[in-house]
């Protein structure tokens, strides 16, 4: 990757990060937006967090990561893999 093509790759990071935290401050002004598509949500969270984490942002990724867990055991239960990769990624 030249520095140029890392630059870039680091804007769209910034903006994907940005619009995805404005679709969650709307869905958590909202309960009904989340609870209508948790799906959505728990996919938002989750690539939220993961920016986040490899900008090395480990608390501000933890609550997204928690965000997703949360919705993951109501949706799923404990017992699914998805609620499994969820806590590994916790920590």
């Amino acid at each position: 990757m030249t520095i140029a093509e890392y630059f870039i790759d680091r804007q769209r990071q910034e903006l994907a990060l940005e619009a995805l935290k404005k679709v969650c401050e709307a869905g958590v002004h909202s309960d009904a937006i989340e609870k209508s598509d948790p799906e959505l949500f728990m996919s938002i969270y989750d690539e939220i967090a993961t920016i986040l984490f490899n900008r090395r942002e480990f608390a501000e990724a933890t609550r997204y990561y928690e965000l997703s867990f949360r919705i993951k055991v109501k949706r799923f239960g404990m017992k699914q893999l998805k609620v499994g990769y969820s806590l590994l990624a916790l920590g």
